[in-house]
């Protein structure tokens, strides 16, 4: 064996002694007197019940105020962009009027380009024109539905550009005819250009009426978007309101729970002392116990083990097996004591841990050879599993490391039944870890039992089964192997057996 490591695991929960006052005032950390925790109660939930009503109330008009800005500000938001479909549909009036006015002059335009030179490529301009002019008269009549006045307006616009339209066709029908006199008298008429004097003077009339809904459409956006940023405002004013209320109330209650908190230890300190009192009498009547009950059972064992070896007076059959009990009697309760001692330790935070580098066959051993002749008196067959080649060595306590094996061991044999297994081996976990598993062909754990597995002065089926035990065995041999670094647990399946497995580090060297 290698180097060898002693240390002692302190206790875990060790608390400071601190005694409480005999008075029934007591001081908080700062030296102020505290009220006693009756009064300290009653006045905490007059003020929480206070706090608590105003919270509420203050919580129903914080979120009405918010909800009613919140529908404000929506129905705002809607108007707004609303304004802004209706400014862009003035607009949109606006382009199409000037289209119409354009579009006709462009037809005039041609018209005369083709009176005065007499060539067709003139009249390209005015056929397109009147080809055309349906479209942004189209457009104003869709775009002007919900307008009155402008659909009246726009009847006219419809009624001069087909009498225009027709008095440009006549013209160029008569001059194509070679009749250049009459289509001459037509244009000096004057009839044409006082349909389109008409035409421009009801566009613009239509156009002065857009630009004044315009005027009135931009002003609305205006409002609503003034409205708009005064709910903002507000809305910031209130938000911040809350939050100020908020961390106001919170400070109310850390300032409420922090006086519960210095209020309250004097409570906690008893309560404490109580404990560690109660785990003294424990420890001491535990030590007593042990101590009391090692005397007679030394006198118990030192005579029956005498009355065996005595060849002066040999025993008779009967006499014997009286004997035989009495002493293997007397050996299962020094074990038992032994075990409540050790968890009482354990419990305590004073078991030492003298660690060495320990060959996982060699332990095992130990501890197979003594159960084997157990396992034989049950008739259950003892099979090993470990690997050829050997494995790695692990650093535990090896009396300790025993002791978890002898749990797995006996409680195979108990838990077994007769004719049945029980299979011992080793391996290699994840390269970094050596696993020692135990299994039986038991009845097994129920799923519902996990948790009870490992709790100690526990035996599951305690008050059906005939086995005997203290419930501490395996709640010993978890706080042991975790004490040892290492890992325990179970793997169970009823009616087919139980595995239990405890893991070690391996050493690494160099």
């Amino acid at each position: 064996m290698n180097s060898i490591k002693v240390f002692t695991v302190a206790p875990r929960d060790q608390l400071k002694s601190i005694r409480p006052s005999e008075n029934t005032q007591q001081k908080n950390s700062k030296g102020q007197e505290q009220m006693p925790p009756t009064a300290v109660s009653e006045r905490d939930n007059k003020q929480q019940q206070l706090e608590g009503l105003f919270s509420w109330r203050g919580t129903v008009i914080s979120l009405s105020l918010l909800l009613i800005l919140f529908v404000t500000y929506s129905w705002i938001e809607r108007e707004t962009r609303e304004s802004y479909r209706w400014v862009s549909h003035t607009h949109q009036v606006q382009v199409a009027l000037k289209k119409v006015l354009s579009t006709m002059q462009d037809a005039e335009t041609g018209q005369r380009g083709f009176l005065l030179t007499s060539q067709e490529q003139y009249l390209e301009p005015f056929e397109f024109a009147i080809k055309e002019i349906d479209k942004p008269v189209s457009l104003v009549r869709r775009l002007t539905l919900d307008n009155p006045t402008q659909q009246q307006a726009l009847t006219k616009v419809e009624a001069l550009i087909a009498e225009k339209v027709s008095e440009l066709r006549e013209t160029v029908s008569l001059w194509r005819n070679q009749d250049p006199k009459a289509a001459l008298k037509l244009v000096n008429s004057n009839h044409g250009k006082e349909v389109m004097d008409q035409l421009r003077k009801i566009i613009k009339t239509m156009e002065i009426e857009e630009s004044t809904l315009l005027d009135q459409r931009k002003l609305e956006t205006k409002n609503h978007r003034r409205i708009g940023s005064i709910i903002e405002v507000i809305s910031l004013f209130v938000l911040s309101a809350i939050g100020i209320y908020v961390i106001y109330n919170l400070r109310n209650q850390t300032r409420l729970l922090s006086q519960r908190v210095e209020d309250g230890k004097a409570s906690l300190i008893i309560s404490r002392d109580k404990a560690e009192a109660a785990n003294r009498a424990k420890s001491a009547f535990l030590s007593a116990m042990s101590h009391e009950l090692r005397t007679p059972l030394n006198a118990i064992l030192g005579f029956g083990q005498m009355l065996e070896g005595t060849p002066e007076a040999p025993l008779n059959e009967h006499q014997e097996a009286c004997v035989q009990h009495i002493v293997k009697g007397g050996h299962t309760l020094t074990n038992l004591v032994d075990k409540i001692l050790l968890f009482s330790d354990i419990s305590d935070g004073t078991t030492s841990i003298v660690a060495f580098d320990v060959a996982i066959k060699e332990m095992s051993d130990e501890c197979l050879e003594a159960a084997r002749n157990n396992a034989d008196r049950h008739d259950i067959k003892l099979i090993t599993e470990f690997p050829d080649e050997g494995l790695p060595q692990i650093r535990i306590d090896p009396e300790h490391g025993k002791e978890v094996l002898m749990t797995f061991l006996s409680n195979a044999v108990l838990y077994n039944q007769p004719g049945g297994e029980i299979r011992v081996g080793a391996s290699l976990e994840n390269n970094d870890r050596v696993r020692i598993s135990v299994s039986d062909t038991g009845r097994g754990i129920p799923v519902d039992r996990y948790a009870e597995v490992f709790l100690p002065f526990h035996r599951l089926d305690m008050e059906n089964s005939p086995i005997s035990g203290s419930g501490v065995g395996l709640a010993i041999a978890k706080a042991l192997t975790e004490l040892m670094g290492g890992q325990i647990g179970f793997e169970s399946k009823e009616g087919i057996g139980t595995t239990f497995w405890m893991d070690y580090p391996i050493i690494h060297k160099g």
